[in-house]
């Protein structure tokens, strides 16, 4: 997944889902306090989903985002739109150092098939911002391919390929046990 658009609050992301978070002129953005500790440090960012997520019905997104002075906000912007704070969940992984945040996503409005960039941004209270980027992809239905241990990989891909239908996710399942033969991964 390769992003290189500037989002509407003022970032560039430069070819990967999680970088330090720069202004449109390349500059490195920081949040900057009297007290220096911490200052020269960015914050861990982690997901708790991975950042190609498909789903066909409204969820959450969990962010995990710690530093030592502290967080500040998590901004969240989906499609390009304005930024929304996520919300700090009180649980066993939240402290004064950061934790558990999370967003509500809905599907409304958006088509069956079509791809969301969403992008996190990890405030701290002392120190250097820093982004990831997820694509959420919305489906309705499902398309399913059965195949049996005989078949190979790579003649089930090509023919998940041939059906493939953006709108629907679309499943290699294999409905029987066994040992299935892996060719060359040339051509699909």
């Amino acid at each position: 997944m390769y992003f290189d658009t500037q989002s509407r609050f003022g970032q560039s992301i430069k070819g990967s889902e999680y970088i330090e978070s720069q202004d449109v002129d390349g500059n490195p953005m920081k949040t900057v306090v009297d007290d220096d500790f911490a200052g020269n440090s960015h914050p861990v960012l982690a997901l708790g989903q991975p950042n190609v997520f498909t789903t066909d019905k409204d969820c959450y997104i969990d962010i995990y985002v710690f530093h030592g002075s502290g967080i500040k906000e998590v901004a969240v912007s989906a499609g390009n739109g304005p930024y929304l704070s996520a919300t700090l969940v009180d649980d066993e992984k939240t402290d004064e150092y950061g934790g558990h945040y999370r967003v509500a996503v809905s599907k409304q409005g958006i088509q069956p098939g079509s791809d969301v960039e969403i992008r996190i941004t990890a405030i701290p209270n002392n120190g250097y911002m820093r982004t990831a980027q997820m694509k959420l992809r919305y489906t309705q239905g499902i398309n399913v391919l059965a195949v049996g241990p005989y078949q190979s990989i790579s003649r089930s891909i090509r023919q998940i390929n041939k059906v493939y239908d953006p709108k629907k996710r679309n499943v290699i399942r294999l409905v029987e046990n066994g040992n299935m033969k892996l060719e060359k991964l040339t051509s699909f």
